[in-house]
C-alpha cells in the first residue's frame, strides 16, 4: 500500500479472529491466499515499518510454533530481517472473551533492518491484576521489573541477569536445524530418489547398450551420457534435499525449548570436566556431529568440549552419543553422570502442585447424592451410584468439585487417579479418597492427569509400599511427596495438544470398531444344527512339569487372546516346573479356541501359525470340526465371533449361572447355521477381507497409543 515502509513505530493488539482476505488489506502476502490473522497482521506491520522502525505487537502464543508455511516464513523474517529483541509471555487470562478465558498471548518487540543476534525471553505470571472477568489489583506485579530489565539491558543490547523466567537465546539456535534430522533427511531423500530413478536408469542403460552394440555411439559418448544421466539425478537429489531441509527449519519461538535442562551447578561441572582438553572445531554443530560419529575416544572428547552446556540440542546430542557408547572411560562416565543429573525437565513434588481439600457433607435425608468411583490404570473418575442421604451409613463423607484431582488410597499403586468431571460436581467420597485443588499456575490439569497414569509414576508408589508388611494403602502425605517432571506451562500445553491429537485417533478407531457390524442375514438365512453333531471338544491334556521340567514352553493364559481380532499372544514363556495348574490343554493349527470365562470379553481365535511347545489354559475350550467337508473350522470361528444368535445363546447360559461362564455341555448344545461348504468359503473370504480392514484400523489405534507412551517417556527423560 501507499503507507508501506513509512512508519517509525507500530503498537498493536490485532484481532486474532479477524476474517481473512478482506478488501481492507489485499495482497499483504500474495503467495499465501489464505493464512491465519495473527501472521497476516504481523506481516502487515512489518511492511509498514521503515528501516529502523520499531514494533510491539500482541500475538496469539500459537504463532510461536504454528507449523504452516506463512507462520514459519514470518518467524524467519523476524529473525533475519529484523532485530527481534524480546518475546514476553503473558499469563493465560489477561484477555477474557465472552466464553471465558481468551487466547494465550505473547508480546513481540522487533526493530526492522538488522538481523537478530539474541532474543530476550521474559515470562509474566503476575501483571498486577487477578485473573478472571473482574480483574482486581493484586500485589507482586512483574511489570516494574520487566520495564527495568528492558531499559537497563535489552534496549542497549546487553544481557540481563538470567532467571527461570528471564533469559537470552541466541538467534543462531533458532536458525539451526538439528543435524540428526538433517542427516536423516539426506539419507531418506537419497534412497527415495535413487529408487525413483532406478527403473529409468535401467532403461537408459539398455538403450545405450543397444546403441553401443550397433556402433551408433562410441564408448566415450556412452560414458558421457551415463554421467549426464547420473548428474541430473544427483542434482535432483540435492535440490530435493535442500527443499526438505528448508521445510524442516521450524524457526520456533518457543524459546524455553532451546535451553538445556542443566542447572547452573551442572553447567559448571560440565565445563570443569573439560579443563585441559583441547577444543576441536567449536563453531558448526553440524560438522561437530558428523565428526563425532566417526571419532575415536580422544577426538570425541575434544568435540564434546566444544558443546555449549546451555544448548538443549547440543546436550541432547551429547546424551544420545554417550548413551550409545559401548566402552566408556572415566571421563565419558563423568559426563554421562552430569547429564543424568539433569533430567530433560525439572522434577517437582506434588505437594507444590496440589492443595488438600476437605469439605464435609451437610447431609439431607431426602436428597440424592452421587458417589464417585475411580477406575484403575488411568481410566478416570466415574459415577459409582446415586444414593439418598438417609441411606448414607456414615458421616465421614466429603464433597468434591469438578476439576479436583482425586486418588484412591487403596488402589493408588494400580493407577487409581483422576480429575473429577463436570457431571460429578458436588459428588461425595469417603476419607479413603483424598482430593486436591490443582495449582493451575504451575501445572495444566490435563498434563497432570496424563503424567500420573504412567507406569513410571505409580512404580514409585509400588516402591513405597513394597516390603511394608500388610501395607497397601498410600497416605496423603506420602502421595504428595512424590515427584513428577514439570516443564513450563507452555510446554505442558504442547504435550497435552500432542496427546489429545492421538486420543482423537483412538476415539475415532473405537467408534468405528463399536459401530462396525455385518449384515444380519449373513448367518440367519441358513438351517441350524446342534454343535454336538458337528464338532469335537478337545480334551487332550498334558502335565508340563513332566514333559518340560526346567525347560520353557509358551503358555496361552486367559488374557492371551486379543478380543475382537482373534490374535493370540505367544510371548509368555514359563518353565515346566513353574507351570500353573491350569496350563494343561494342547491344540493344533486350525482348531478354534473359545474362552469359557466371559467369552464376550476374552474372545475367540482360530489357531494359525502356532509355534512349537504351546500349552493353553483350561479356561479355553478347544473345538475342531468332525467333518471338514461339512463344517469349515474358520466358519465355526466366525460364527462364534459374529453370529448374534450364538452370542445370545451364550449370554442366556451365563445369566442362569452363578458365574459368567460357559461349560462343555453348554457348547455342545449351541446351535449354529450350516450353509453348504461352498457358501461357507464365500462367507469366510468376505469376513477375511473385513477382518484385514479392521486390523489396519486397530493398527492406527495401536500406533496412537505408542505415540502417547513415547511422548510421555520423553517427558520422564527416558
Amino acid at each position: 500500500g501507499v503507507d508501506a515502509g513509512t512508519k517509525s513505530v507500530v503498537i498493536a493488539n490485532p484481532p486474532f479472529g479477524a476474517k481473512l482476505d478482506q478488501p481492507a488489506y489485499p495482497n499483504v502476502w500474495e503467495e499465501y491466499s489464505k493464512t491465519d490473522s495473527t501472521t497476516l497482521f504481523v506481516k502487515l506491520m512489518f511492511n509498514h515499518l521503515k528501516n529502523g522502525g520499531r514494533c510491539a505487537v500482541v500475538v496469539s502464543e500459537g504463532f510461536s510454533t504454528w507449523d504452516n508455511e506463512p507462520a514459519k516464513e514470518m518467524r524467519k523474517m523476524l529473525i533475519e530481517e529484523c532485530n527481534l529483541r524480546a518475546i514476553i509471555s503473558l499469563p493465560q487470562g489477561v484477555f477474557v472473551s465472552k466464553n471465558g478465558q481468551g487466547a494465550k498471548t505473547s508480546i513481540l518487540y522487533f526493530e526492522k533492518g538488522e538481523p537478530t543476534k539474541n532474543v530476550w525471553y521474559y515470562k509474566i505470571t503476575n501483571d498486577g491484576y487477578a485473573m478472571g472477568v473482574n480483574r482486581k489489583e493484586i500485589v507482586g506485579s512483574q511489570i516494574p521489573e520487566i520495564l527495568d530489565l528492558f531499559t537497563k539491558y535489552v534496549k542497549h543490547g546487553k544481557t540481563p541477569p538470567k532467571t527461570k523466567n528471564s533469559f537470552i537465546v541466541p538467534a543462531d539456535w533458532i536458525k539451526q536445524i538439528d543435524p540428526r534430522l538433517k542427516l536423516r533427511i539426506i539419507s531418506e531423500t537419497t534412497e527415495q530418489q535413487k529408487q525413483k530413478f532406478a527403473e529409468k536408469r535401467k532403461k537408459e542403460i539398455e538403450k545405450l547398450d543397444e546403441r553401443l552394440k550397433k556402433e551408433k555411439i562410441t564408448k566415450k559418448q556412452y560414458k558421457e551420457k551415463v554421467w549426464q544421466f547420473d548428474n541430473v539425478v544427483e542434482n535432483n537429489i540435492q535440490n530435493m534435499i535442500a527443499k526438505r531441509v528448508e521445510k524442516a527449519h521450524f524457526y520456533s519461538f518457543n524459546l524455553q525449548n532451546y535451553r538445556s535442562s542443566l542447572r547452573d551447578e551442572q553447567i559448571k561441572k560440565w565445563r570443569d570436566a573439560f579443563k585441559g582438553v583441547k577444543i576441536k572445531n567449536g563453531s558448526n554443530i553440524e560438522v561437530c556431529y558428523q565428526e563425532l560419529l566417526q571419532a575415536d575416544g580422544k577426538t570425541a572428547l575434544q568435540i564434546l568440549a566444544s558443546f555449549n552446556p546451555e544448548s538443549g540440542m547440543e546436550m541432547d546430542i551429547a546424551r544420545e552419543y554417550l548413551g550409545k557408547l559401548e566402552k566408556k572411560d572415566k571421563k565419558m562416565q563423568e559426563l554421562e553422570e552430569i547429564l543424568k543429573e539433569a533430567q530433560k525437565y525439572p522434577f517437582e513434588s506434588l505437594s507444590n502442585l496440589l492443595k488438600v481439600k476437605s469439605e464435609k457433607i451437610k447431609k439431607e435425608n431426602d436428597k440424592k447424592y452421587k458417589q464417585v468411583k475411580i477406575r484403575l490404570y488411568g481410566k478416570g473418575v466415574s459415577l459409582r451410584q446415586e444414593i439418598l442421604g438417609e441411606e448414607i451409613q456414615t458421616d465421614g463423607q466429603y464433597v468434591v468439585s469438578a476439576g479436583d484431582f482425586i486418588m484412591s488410597k487403596i488402589d493408588a499403586r494400580s493407577g487409581a487417579f483422576g480429575i473429577v468431571p463436570e457431571n460429578l460436581d458436588g459428588a461425595i467420597v469417603t476419607s479413603s479418597f483424598p482430593y486436591f485443588e490443582i495449582n493451575t499456575d504451575l501445572v495444566d490439569p490435563k498434563y497432570l492427569n496424563a503424567i500420573v497414569i504412567q507406569l513410571k509414576f505409580y512404580d514409585q508408589i509400588n516402591g513405597m509400599v513394597a516390603g511394608a508388611t500388610g501395607r497397601r494403602s498410600v497416605e496423603t502425605d506420602d502421595f504428595l511427596s512424590l515427584k513428577i517432571p514439570l516443564p513450563s506451562l507452555e510446554v505442558q500445553q504442547e504435550i497435552v495438544e500432542k496427546i489429545e491429537r492421538q486420543k482423537g485417533i483412538i476415539e475415532g478407531v473405537e467408534k468405528i470398531l463399536n459401530n462396525w457390524c455385518i449384515k444380519d442375514d449373513l448367518f440367519d438365512r441358513y438351517q441350524k444344527e446342534v454343535l454336538s453333531k458337528l464338532v469335537l471338544i478337545n480334551q487332550k491334556n498334558i502335565k508340563p512339569d513332566k514333559i518340560y521340567g526346567e525347560n520353557k514352553f509358551v503358555y496361552v493364559d486367559i488374557e492371551s487372546i486379543e478380543n475382537g481380532s482373534g490374535k493370540i499372544n505367544y510371548s509368555k514363556k514359563i518353565s515346566g516346573e513353574k507351570a500353573p495348574s491350569r496350563a494343561r490343554r494342547i491344540a493344533d493349527n486350525g482348531d478354534v479356541v473359545i474362552s469359557t470365562v466371559r467369552p464376550y470379553l476374552k474372545g475367540f481365535a482360530c489357531i494359525e501359525n502356532k509355534p512349537n511347545d504351546v500349552v493353553f489354559s483350561t479356561g479355553y475350550a478347544i473345538l475342531s470340526s468332525r467333518n471338514k467337508n461339512i463344517l469349515d473350522n474358520k466358519f465355526l470361528y466366525y460364527s462364534f465371533l459374529f453370529y448374534d444368535g450364538l452370542m445370545r445363546q451364550m449370554l442366556d447360559k451365563m445369566e442362569k449361572g452363578s458365574y459368567p461362564s460357559i461349560n462343555q455341555d453348554n457348547i455342545e448344545n449351541f446351535n449354529i447355521p450350516v450353509p453348504s461348504l461352498e457358501i461357507q468359503k464365500k462367507i469366510i473370504a468376505k469376513l477375511d477381507k473385513e477382518m484385514e480392514t479392521l486390523e489396519k484400523v486397530r493398527e492406527l489405534k495401536k500406533q496412537a497409543e505408542e505415540r502417547i507412551n513415547k511422548i510421555l517417556e520423553e517427558v520422564w527423560g527416558e
